[in-house]
């Protein structure tokens, strides 16, 4: 018996970049095996992209050749899975069910990101109910019928707020609450045996469970997002955005400013709109965009529409600074870009030992 085990695992080292399906499930290696005659090298280049949550556009380069460092990435993700089939110490994986990426919301993005560092840390993650993968990151996506067959494996299933109840059946399941519970779907309150962590300590007092520990997951790209030596009275342009809430009147001048919606412009232009921008306008209580407008150092002003007050923000890891509650100190306005860097940075280096207690708490 162990000696078959041991060619079996040869087998596997040998053939693993050509197998399009995973093979974590039991009785995975003879599928994997009778994939590996069912598909040419196409496909099976294909089906490796598929693992990755890559098209076959984003595999190649511009020149015309293979993206070689992105499909090594892939092979040492699938090698860790391997290993990992036959260690005694197994590491129990994940899988989230989330919507297709779109860069323009950060609760979205928090999850890929999400899965992407729990696949580099060895815990075979997966991705379910999306189509879109995000860019640049390791997210295998599988169908819901495949997710529910690896939740009855033991995998463990992680849902946002916005998912009512327990779609995948899972055993154990991890909750990451993102906003006001219920406030943008899914229920206001979680199963007892659910694990739950809070997106932010500003959360917490409005969650019913009891919540296990914070998991703040970075999501700004600091390469888009920066201030620049231009002086303020530079700027000009005044900016709108309504977002997840809706558009009133009386707060500025419509016509003479420019509205940002969640498809225009593209996530890489604007931080050049604002660090050309002298306000931003939100209608939206809870965007990542505040924050990154005022890194951009552009003041922003929120208008209040009862999804959030004053106080959650006074909580929020990123701070208060170079906001205006409403329009009544627009005046005394200041971005201030060194604090919320600052900020930025220690939210970055808190996520390590969060996403440690994250995985402590759920493989526990």
């Amino acid at each position: 018996m162990i000696s078959s085990v041991i060619k079996q695992q040869k087998k596997i080292k040998l053939l693993i970049l050509y197998s399009p399906q995973l093979i974590y499930l039991n009785g995975g290696i003879s599928r994997f095996i009778k994939n590996l005659f069912l598909h040419t090298i196409k496909g099976a280049l294909h089906g490796l992209y598929s693992f990755a949550g890559i098209s076959d556009l984003e595999a190649v380069s511009i020149k015309g050749r293979f993206n070689l460092s992105k499909i090594e990435e892939l092979h040492q993700v699938k090698k860790k899975y391997i290993q990992n089939l036959f260690s005694k110490d197994s590491k129990v994986g994940y899988v989230l069910l989330c919507p297709n990426y779109v860069s323009f919301s950060a609760g979205i993005k928090s999850l890929y990101i999400l899965c992407d560092r729990l696949n580099s840390l060895g815990y075979p993650t997966y991705i379910a109910g999306s189509f879109i993968p995000a860019p640049d990151l390791v997210n295998p996506i599988i169908t819901l019928g495949e997710a529910k067959e690896l939740v009855k494996k033991g995998f463990i299933a992680i849902y946002s707020e916005t998912i009512f109840g327990n779609p995948l059946g899972a055993k154990k399941v991890a909750r990451i609450v993102g906003n006001r519970p219920g406030l943008l779907g899914g229920d206001d309150k979680y199963d007892e045996n659910e694990v739950v962590f809070s997106y932010s300590k500003s959360y917490v007092e409005h969650i019913k469970n009891k919540v296990a520990g914070i998991l703040y997951i970075p999501t700004i790209d600091e390469s888009l997002f920066f201030n620049d030596s231009r002086p303020f009275s530079s700027r000009s342009l005044e900016l709108f955005y309504v977002g997840k809430s809706c558009y009133k009147d009386g707060f500025f001048r419509k016509e003479s400013a420019f509205e940002i919606t969640r498809n225009s412009p593209k996530k890489e232009d604007l931080g050049t709109l604002f660090r050309a921008a002298k306000i931003l306008y939100t209608f939206d209580n809870s965007t990542i965009l505040t924050y990154e407008a005022i890194l951009c150092g552009c003041p922003v002003v929120i208008i209040p529409d009862g999804s959030a007050d004053f106080q959650d923000y006074e909580k929020y890891e990123l701070g208060f600074s170079g906001i205006s509650w409403g329009v009544g100190n627009i005046d005394s306005c200041y971005a201030d870009v060194d604090k919320t860097y600052m900020k930025y940075q220690q939210v970055k280096r808190d996520f390590d030992n969060q996403l440690q207690n994250f995985i402590d708490k759920t493989q526990n």
